[in-house]
């Protein structure tokens, strides 16, 4: 409601406006129109200038174009109410009321197309405009009411059409300036403090040389007036012109007509009318375009003026940052010499900026940076060519040498060409030589890295070795049937600490690879219940040596899920072997539960529940990180390096996945770990090859280390095999050469020659050995050692310690068909 009260209220208000405009322009061309009549309709007088024209011209121009209709209606209604007021008769009334109007409609199409919707005299294209307005606009008017009047009255064509062609059209011109500028705020202007005393003296030369122009008839002084009126011009401008121009034919047309001044010998009234009009039009002529020359000028200079305090203002605020830049601003002609350089220099290269002026910069350049440097500047006379940062090195006032950053751009002149360069320049040494040690930190950081690598290979190298030969015959030992129930104890536990042994450098080894991200997944069909069902039986005769229960739950139990099932195992296998090592009675549960998760995937859920000490709550924060135990006492009651559960969060955090435990102290725990693994459709579910028990075959066992080739023979003949061995690479190479075998079994670290080079070497003696099955036996199970033994040739890998299954199943993948 508000909103449409305040339009209304504004429509209102917009209407009385224009009611007033109409108004006044009726009032005033009524006046002007009656009392211009007065003169004419008398006999033989005519009048030198028609003001209503003038009047109605420059009230339109003044108003909004909205109102432009309904002015020239109120004007045309006025003009007509004015020549019926005269007495003139109804046809010649309507007549000169049509054609007034139009011809300031003309005017004002004219002058709206060429100067455009505001008429700025003070500006000579406008000038222009209403000069051509003030001579096509009566034109055209007069040519049809001398028709018109001819045809009405009989009056002569031609003396009407020139003598309304002149009186309009110089009433425009003389009178339309006067009351255009005709304000308060202009009239102001002229009357202000400053200017006051100035214009009431030329008013008064003004009225002075009127006087004597028009005020007697003796002396031919009409030269005076337009001297006076160009001084005028000169000194008030335009508005003042105008002015003058007004009191000029003003106090001219009274003065004629009354027969004084000087114009008073002039015969007849009509010829004294038109040589007033050419009086007055040769004094427009002289003072109106002088005072708009005069505006122009004055606004020129001004526009100067602004621009060239702007152009200070601009300079002195280039020069503060130039002068309080730490980095150094130069201009170089096109021949690289410098033009003006700021101060910062000094800090920079410790030159003052005189001392460089006129220098060739690429002489400060240290040598084996010039032709870059140079380059860099050729390049940027292409205007496509980017910006980029160019860094050198500069010699320094006290001669050593400091690294820069210079980013030049190229300046060009309207032509487009290169006229010059600015170059800004800052000081990166410290920058550099961060990045230097940045570089030698890297460095030193690789070398450590490699270094921790050689050092873990080497020491799983030699721990697996002795490791292997410990594992191997007691594995031997405890299956044999002449040990004595003592001596069956005394194996289990050999067997039992070299097994924990090699647990702690597994997990030292993971660890690792893990915290340099070089572990990768191999995302594979699996079985779930094969995979737990398998895990389980891993630690079953644990479990029931402590006397507890172990069960297994799998829901759905015909689950098929695609993910890197040995990791998987991995990690709940250290779930089962906490469960089994920290409870004392009781038993140990796993449950397997896989639930959709969207298309075509599935989230796996594994928990290990026990009965044993449970887990205090201040300790669950660190309970996943390295080395990290329950407390101090459990190293040293169960064992272990702390590192189990550390490596399966960082396995199902690259899965994933999530990794958890709840517990209670003294009731037990429950580990659990959640992953989102793709599910199998039936027709891909793995299905396990049975491998047949190997026999028939002949091998050849390479190893430095005699335990190892004793207890390898001792495995291969267990299962059947023919065996022969060699203890370096070179004897390795002569055997295959004199026998032919079924698979080589190579070890790597070996002197003379070691596993990779005998394995180039047998590939190398011909077709018939490409095909050798060569299976490393090494002690270095790190991944990069695996990829460099495929790379020199080996089909398969097998780490030490020596794992009969694990053995067996490699030899089986090689073996031919008709010997496994």
């Amino acid at each position: 409601m508000g909103g449409a009260s305040a339009i209304a209220n504004n429509k209102s208000l917009r209407a009385w406006a224009d009611f007033r405009a109409a108004a006044a322009c009726a009032l005033v061309v009524f006046g002007c129109v009656v009392g211009s009549l007065a003169f004419t309709t008398e006999a033989d007088r005519l009048a030198a200038l028609w003001p209503a024209n003038a009047a109605m011209l420059a009230l339109v121009l003044r108003n909004p174009a909205r109102r432009t209709d309904l002015l020239m209606v109120s004007a045309w209604t006025a003009n007509l109410l004015a020549n019926l007021a005269v007495e003139l008769a109804p046809m010649r009334a309507v007549t000169l009321a049509t054609a007034n109007c139009a011809e300031v409609a003309i005017a004002v199409e004219l002058l709206r197309r060429i100067g455009g919707p505001t008429l700025d005299l003070t500006r000579l294209r406008h000038l222009k405009a209403l000069a051509l307005a003030a001579l096509a606009a009566p034109m055209v008017s007069g040519a049809v009411a001398s028709v018109a009047l001819n045809l009405l009255e009989g009056a002569p064509v031609l003396s009407s059409f020139v003598h309304w062609w002149a009186t309009d059209g110089l009433g425009m011109l003389v009178l339309t300036p006067a009351f255009l500028l005709l304000s308060p705020r202009r009239m102001g202007r002229l009357w202000r403090p400053e200017l006051r005393r100035g214009s009431l003296g030329l008013a008064v030369l003004l009225a002075l040389a009127l006087a004597v122009v028009f005020g007697q008839s003796r002396y031919p002084l009409g030269v005076l007036a337009p001297v006076v009126l160009m001084l005028i011009a000169f000194q008030r401008g335009v508005t003042g012109a105008a002015l003058g121009l007004l009191a000029t034919a003003v106090v001219g047309s009274a003065a004629t007509m009354h027969g004084f001044g000087l114009l008073a010998r002039v015969e007849t009234q009509t010829e004294q009318a038109l040589v007033l009009q050419a009086y007055l039009a040769v004094t427009v002529a002289g003072a109106l375009p002088v005072a708009v020359s005069m505006a122009q000028r004055r606004r020129l200079e001004r526009s100067l003026t602004s621009a060239r305090a702007e152009a200070e203002r601009s300079e002195r605020r280039y020069r503060l940052v130039a002068d309080h830049s730490t980095d150094v601003i130069t201009h170089l002609d096109v021949t690289g010499r410098a033009t003006f350089i700021s101060p910062s220099s000094a800090a920079l290269i410790g030159h003052a900026p005189e001392r460089l002026i006129g220098t060739a910069t690429l002489d400060l350049v240290h040598p084996d940076d010039v032709e870059r440097v140079r380059g860099a500047f050729l390049a940027l006379l292409d205007p496509a060519a980017p910006v980029r940062a160019i860094e050198c090195r500069l010699r320094h006032a006290d001669g050593r040498w400091i690294w820069i950053e210079a980013k030049p751009t190229a300046v060009r002149g309207p032509d487009g060409r290169v006229s010059g360069y600015v170059d800004v320049v800052r000081d990166v040494s410290a920058r550099k030589a961060a990045d230097a040690e940045l570089a030698e930190a890297k460095l030193q950081a690789e070398a450590a890295a490699a270094a921790k690598s050689d050092f873990l290979a080497t020491m799983s190298h030699e721990l697996r070795t002795p490791l292997t030969s410990i594992i191997g015959f007691s594995g031997l030992l405890a299956g044999s049937e002449r040990l004595g129930e003592g001596e069956s104890r005394y194996v289990e536990r050999i067997r039992v600490a070299s097994e924990a042994l090699l647990g702690v450098v597994n997990d030292v080894l993971d660890f690792s690879r893990l915290e340099a991200g070089a572990v990768e997944l191999d995302p594979q069909p699996f079985q779930l219940s094969t995979l737990v069902g398998e895990t389980v039986g891993l630690v079953a005769q644990q479990a029931e040596a402590k006397g507890l229960s172990l069960e297994a739950g799998i829901e759905p139990a015909d689950a098929v899920l695609v993910g890197d099932g040995p990791r998987l195992r991995q990690v709940l296998l250290n779930f089962l072997a906490n469960a089994v090592k920290f409870t004392a009675r009781g038993g140990v549960a796993v449950t397997a539960e896989v639930r959709p998760a969207g298309p075509a995937r599935a989230r796996l859920k594994v928990s290990v529940r026990d009965t044993g000490i449970g887990v205090a709550p201040d300790k669950l924060d660190q309970l996943f990180d390295r080395f990290v135990q329950a407390d101090g006492s459990i190293s040293r009651r169960f064992g272990g390096t702390g590192l189990g559960l550390a490596i399966s969060r960082r396995l199902i955090g690259i899965m994933g996945g999530e990794i958890g435990v709840d517990t209670r102290p003294g009731e037990g725990s429950t580990f659990w770990f959640e992953v989102d693994l793709p599910v199998v459709d039936a027709t891909a579910r793995p299905v396990a090859a049975a491998i047949a028990p190997l026999s028939a075959a002949r091998v050849l066992m390479v190893d430095d280390n005699a335990a190892n080739r004793e207890l390898g023979r001792a495995l291969l003949e267990a299962a059947g095999l023919e065996v022969d061995t060699a203890c370096d690479g070179v004897e390795a190479v002569e055997a295959v050469k004199a026998q032919a075998y079924a698979v080589v079994l190579m070890d790597v670290h070996m002197p003379e020659m070691d596993g990779m080079d005998a394995t180039r070497a047998i590939r190398g003696l011909g077709p018939r050995f490409a095909s050798l099955p060569i299976v490393a036996l090494t002690a270095n199970v790190l991944p990069e050692a695996v990829a460099r033994c495929l790379e020199a040739g080996m089909d398969d890998h097998v780490g030490k310690p020596i794992i009969p299954a694990q053995l067996y199943a490699a030899l089986g993948r090689w073996l031919p068909a008709e010997a496994a």
